[in-house]
């Protein structure tokens, strides 16, 4: 039954995969169920029985990349590290996820360019809030503890923690959304854009310290 299960599971993401890929080149409207399993290498009847159709799919694709950072935001302790280290940690679970997963980032903006109204007809991100393992959840968060202590202890201000993570998703997300035009424009080669990437974390990671800790 293992070797069974890691089976479909494996399928599953493959399905995902190549679903993603057909929704960026066709769009939702365009896409096709017998082109993602013709993709996938399945049968149409394999690919109906994960998925009833493509609104099923294109809502699991959209879950997983949320479910993919909440994962690895789960897996920050709230050891009593130096304020920055923090930072960067979560700066860093971003930009690996935009840098490994570039497709689910593109998924992401075209989402966005149809008013993100499936995120809201899923109730995604209102879903995932409300689970237990949620990395801001006051009970079991490991970020919220790690945060809660340093306004306890005076280090930093008191601020609203939900704000800081997506102010620190906004500024990572924006300069891997922007590449295109970054490159187009001349702010820098296709070549250097590691390098930029470097620059940029250091550079939010000031501008986070500067906004959170006391004067």
């Amino acid at each position: 039954m293992a070797n069974n299960t890691n089976i479909k599971y494996s399928t599953k993401e493959k399905i995902l995969k190549y679903a993603i890929k057909e929704f960026l080149e066709y769009g939702f409207y365009g896409a096709r169920m017998q082109r993602i399993a013709d993709k996938a290498k399945i049968n149409k009847a394999m690919l109906f029985y994960y998925y009833k159709n493509k609104k099923q799919i294109y809502k699991e694709a959209l879950i997983s990349i949320f479910k993919t950072v909440i994962e690895n935001l789960i897996n920050i302790s709230n050891e009593d590290v130096p304020i920055e280290d923090k930072i960067k940690e979560i700066i860093d679970i971003y930009a690996d996820f935009a840098t490994k997963n570039p497709d689910y980032l593109r998924l992401v903006q075209y989402e966005f360019s149809r008013g993100g109204k499936d995120f809201a007809k899923y109730n995604i991100l209102k879903d995932i809030s409300k689970s237990q393992f949620f990395p801001l959840n006051p009970d079991t968060g490991n970020i919220f503890k790690y945060f809660d202590k340093k306004m306890k202890s005076g280090e930093i201000r008191n601020i609203n923690l939900a704000h800081l993570i997506i102010s620190i998703a906004g500024q990572v997300m924006a300069s891997f959304f922007a590449r295109p035009l970054f490159e187009t424009i001349g702010v820098y080669k296709s070549s250097d854009f590691d390098k930029f990437i470097k620059e940029r974390k250091e550079f939010i990671v000031k501008l986070v310290l500067d906004g959170i800790k006391k004067k």
